[in-house]
């Protein structure tokens, strides 16, 4: 037996000697094809084994293989590929990736991501989507660029032409609704898109758009309404580079209504008077006169209103200039830009300035250094007699009998009885001046102490200025003297005295920042964990002052000898807030976030305990197309990943109320004692020392899709529910206080966004890319703690949306005057008449729907009131297209 076995294991040895010897270290690094950078975390493996490796993060790799191995290399949003060995000891390779978005780097809370690891919903916009539109303020960049993102510009005059944004619906009734804004990563004033509007959209990199609780829970208190995240260019180190980007425009009023003459006004009035059973106020004597002569601007008026007072030039001019540059050690990126945007009225315009320095700087292999400095001015000028939006609209509505303007200072009396003249007030009312210096500065030091982990310590400081001059003067108002057809007479001033205001506020916001980041990749898993602590504390203080009765067109308060007048305001809040972020991927398949924030506000009691709040995340994500039974599919699906998440956030941000849970005593409630009356401080608002957050529960599950390499499809559904909301329940009047604040109510918004992207290259160099979305949010109230809060022609009730129109319904029109009798008889002996006495055929014949007993009563109340409207769009969507080819470009939105 020992004979034979040893011949067996001799050759057995030898075997394995000779397999040994062909094995050896196999070691490379792998790139990515189109930019040639280093890839981390790419799995290397040997073909129809279970050996293999990663990539480091300097993108190498180091393994033993044969020489008849075939190294099989695959990497998440990259086409999978295979190298022979063969007799080489260095195996490079640079991986083709197989959707470049899913490569891309996207920005979120304190930190980046690879899209293809994302677990929450998330829209980047990149530089080349926001420059393709020219506009004056960066807000409304925004626009039908991201689903679930809704951009409402109210108003087109300058200085205040920038839009709302709203994510996933509306979240609060008394609290901000504004998503937080975060520049460089410095969270800025809150309820203000200010800072986001004075950039100019050049010197944006990019803006993120973070929609659910896994990506804004992070930012807690801040975050309710969802986050913003800017970033801004940086230098590179590829030389000096100078950019110059300019554009005019020409701004036009669009979709006036069209106005009818003097004569068509007379012949209207005299119908709707005999209508009304009313004296005709036109004598047909006067109308055959205007009929048959010529409009003379004396005798016989018809002014164009709106030529009179759209008579500035609307043009738009903005120039950019960026220089940028550096070396390995040190890079920089300089900009300037100059706006000037005129109005359509006379004295109404906006210019700003915006000179921006973002420094890095590599102190050492483990330190470097980013410094940021940011100056903008804005200068807005409005008519001080009224704003742009009124002295047009009464333009629309004023008479074409009513006189304009004579000659040079001399304005007629529009057919008012109060003289008030929209030409007049647009070009002789004097200035409305607001002047806004915005300061920003910016520290940050990294220090990378291990290859696993860095820390980041920042500091920002943004001090703003709001200086305002308005000088309300008087012009003169003339009448014709018919009886010598050529003077004018002199009837009064408008508006009959004139007033001198200056009004200065300072506000500043301090933010400090402490992070670290620690990171591990063991095999096929893949660790990271965010701590970190922020605070920050904001105080505004202001002065004005006033006086009357200017002798002279100087205005300056040394001038105004009657009504002098001073006023003074401050306060100031405070955040603080521990956060944490955990992140495991598993072979870049299967993903898991979980984040949480402890804030604590300086809005709420600190004696009762209510200041400090803990608002958490979690989110998973499975990547679909990494499964083998997807890979007979892997032409059709390039990637698939179902993902959803699931937290909390609090908000706490009342607009102009940072005592909420104290008393405040108020000055000027003077009262009369022993004669005399004296100066009084006296308590105005009720307290409620209990109120704390306002809690946002989110839910959200998102599918992403890439198609044949170059359809990308992106869906959400999500529900978004606000408890604990922050509002004031009615009290007595005779108490003598406003409402306290108290937590009560609930809100829900429900949804879903549908986004669509195909990009393609052809072989003659033509790229051309569309783009379309389309969301819905349905916001319903579902408990004011058995509150209707009415508001005008707003109403918010449960079961409704918030501030839903409120109205009463029509049944049609009166046909007849046998209608109107038999309503009138309905009302029987009530003291409220059923309908006006001078009803008449063709009124509106309104519904009796319910009375105090919540039953028809035979007349027409407040209690016929119902809900007549939804305040808020069902569907947003968009549809963009771009084509560009050997320099040239085209977009389409």
């Amino acid at each position: 037996m020992k004979k034979h076995l040893f011949p067996v294991l001799l050759a057995l040895l030898c075997c394995w000697s000779s397999a040994w010897a062909q094995q050896r270290t196999i070691t490379g690094k792998v790139t990515d094809q189109g930019n040639g950078q280093a890839l981390p975390g790419v799995s290397v493996t040997i073909k129809g084994t279970q050996r293999g490796t990663v990539t480091s993060a300097e993108g190498t790799y180091s393994l033993n293989a044969e020489n008849t191995a075939t190294l099989v290399f695959s990497f998440i949003g990259y086409n999978p590929t295979e190298a022979t060995v063969g007799t080489r000891e260095t195996v490079n390779l640079a991986l083709e990736p197989s959707s470049r978005s899913l490569d891309e780097v996207v920005v979120v809370g304190y930190g980046s991501q690879k899209r293809a690891t994302l677990t929450a919903a998330v829209t980047q916009l990149k530089r080349e989507d926001l420059v393709v539109r020219q506009v004056a303020t960066a807000s409304n960049l925004l626009q039908g660029l991201a689903p679930g993102v809704t951009v409402t510009q109210q108003s087109g005059r300058p200085g205040n032409d920038g839009a709302s944004v709203t994510i996933r619906g509306v979240g609060s009734i008394s609290s901000n609704t504004t998503p937080l804004l975060v520049i460089d990563g410095v969270q800025q004033p809150s309820n203000t898109l200010e800072t986001l509007n004075n950039m100019d959209p050049n010197n944006i990199e990019s803006i993120t758009l973070l929609k659910d609780a896994a990506s804004t829970a992070i930012y807690g208190a801040r975050a309710a309404n969802g986050v913003i995240v800017v970033r801004t260019r940086r230098g590179s180190a590829n030389g000096i580079q100078i950019e110059y980007n300019g554009f005019m425009s020409d701004q036009k009023a669009t979709r006036l209504p069209e106005r009818i003459s003097g004569l068509e006004h007379m012949l209207l009035n005299n119908q709707a008077a005999i209508n009304s059973s009313a004296a005709a106020p036109f004598s047909t004597t006067f109308i055959e006169a205007y009929r048959n002569n010529p409009a003379d601007n004396f005798r016989y008026i018809d002014t164009d209103w709106l030529g009179g007072v759209l008579s500035n030039s609307g043009l738009m001019q903005n120039h950019n200039l960026n220089i940028s540059g550096g070396s390995e050690r040190v890079r920089f990126f300089m900009a300037g830009t100059y706006l000037n945007q005129q109005g359509l009225t006379q004295n109404t315009s906006f210019k700003r300035y915006d000179l921006r320095f973002n420094t890095d700087v590599k102190l050492t292999e483990k330190l470097s250094f980013q410094g940021d400095l940011i100056y903008t001015n804005s200068t807005e000028v409005q008519p001080s007699g009224s704003t742009a939006e009124f002295i047009i609209r009464q333009a629309i509505g004023s008479p074409a009998t009513g006189a304009g303007k004579f000659g040079p200072g001399q304005y007629g009396d529009a057919a008012q009885s109060n003289f008030r003249n929209p030409i007049g007030q647009a070009e002789a009312s004097g200035f409305n001046r607001f002047q806004r210096p915005n300061t920003i500065l910016r520290a940050s030091f990294t220090y990378k102490p291990f290859s696993f982990m860095d820390v980041e310590a920042q500091f920002s400081n943004n001090s703003r200025s709001a200086i305002q001059k308005r000088f309300l003067k008087n012009y003169a108002i003339f009448r014709p003297n018919l009886a010598t057809a050529s003077d004018l007479t002199f009837v009064s001033n408008y508006p009959g005295q004139n007033i001198i205001q200056d009004v200065i506020g300072r506000s500043q916001l301090n933010n400090y920042l402490l992070q670290t980041n620690l990171y591990k990749t063991i095999g096929r898993n893949e660790f990271k964990l965010l701590l970190g602590f922020q605070a920050e504390d904001f105080v505004t203080e202001s002065l004005g002052a006033s006086r009357t009765d200017l002798p002279s067109d100087q205005p300056y308060q040394a001038v105004g000898t009657l009504n002098p007048g001073n006023s003074s305001n401050t306060a100031e809040y405070a955040l603080a807030a521990g956060f944490g972020r955990f992140n495991y991927t598993f072979d870049d398949k299967y993903l898991l976030e979980v984040s949480g924030r402890y804030d604590g506000s300086s809005r709420f009691s600190q004696a009762q305990n209510r200041q400090w709040g803990f608002f958490p995340s979690v989110s998973a994500g499975w990547v679909i197309s990494k499964e083998k039974f997807m890979s007979g599919l892997s032409n059709a699906v390039t990637f698939a990943k179902l993902r959803g998440s699931y937290g909390i956030l609090g908000n706490q941000n009342l607009p102009d109320a940072f005592y909420p849970f104290a008393a405040n005593f108020a000055l000027g409630q003077n009262y009369f004692f022993n004669n005399r009356l004296n100066f009084g401080v006296g308590q105005t608002t009720a307290v409620n020392d209990q109120i704390s957050w306002e809690t946002s529960t989110q839910a959200n599950i998102g599918l992403d899709l890439t198609l044949f390499k170059n359809l990308n499809l992106t869906v959400d559904v999500f529900e978004r529910s606000i408890d604990n909301m922050l509002l004031q329940k009615p009290i007595p009047s005779f108490t003598g206080f406003s409402p306290a604040f108290l937590n009560a109510g609930s809100m829900r918004n429900r949804g879903w966004e549908l986004g669509l992207t195909y990009a393609n290259k052809l072989s003659n160099g033509l790229r051309y890319s569309f783009n379309g979305m389309i969301s819905d949010v349905n916001n319903e109230i579902t408990d004011l703690a058995g509150l209707d809060i009415i508001n005008g022609r707003n109403i918010s009730t449960p079961g409704s949306p918030i501030r839903s129109y409120y109205g009463y319904l029509s049944n049609g029109l009166y046909q007849n005057r046998e209608e109107i009798n038999a309503d009138n008889a309905l009302d029987g002996n009530l003291a409220t008449p059923f309908i006006a006495t001078n009803t008449a055929p063709g009124d509106i014949r309104y519904k009796d729907i319910s009375g105090a007993a919540g039953v028809p009563d035979g007349r027409i109340d407040a209690f016929d009131r119902t809900i007549i409207g939804n305040p808020f769009p069902r569907y947003s969507y968009s549809l963009t297209s771009n084509l560009a080819w050997k320099g040239f470009d085209l977009n389409v939105f």
